[in-house]
């Protein structure tokens, strides 16, 4: 995503990637009430982002 990314309430787990294996991000990334577990990646195995972070 270039722009705005916001998960809610969400389980993101067991995934693998070259870069983000839970999440890939290039804006604007908010997470509230969610849990990243057991993912893998080269770079950021739970979150790769290049952007900014919300709360």
């Amino acid at each position: 995503l270039a722009d705005m990314a916001t998960v809610t309430d969400s389980t993101l787990s067991g995934n693998t990637a070259t870069n983000g294996g839970g999440i890939f991000n290039f804006g604007t990334l908010t997470l509230i009430s969610s849990t990243l577990s057991d993912n893998s990646a080269g770079s950021g195995g739970g979150i790769f982002n290049s952007g900014t972070s919300g709360t």
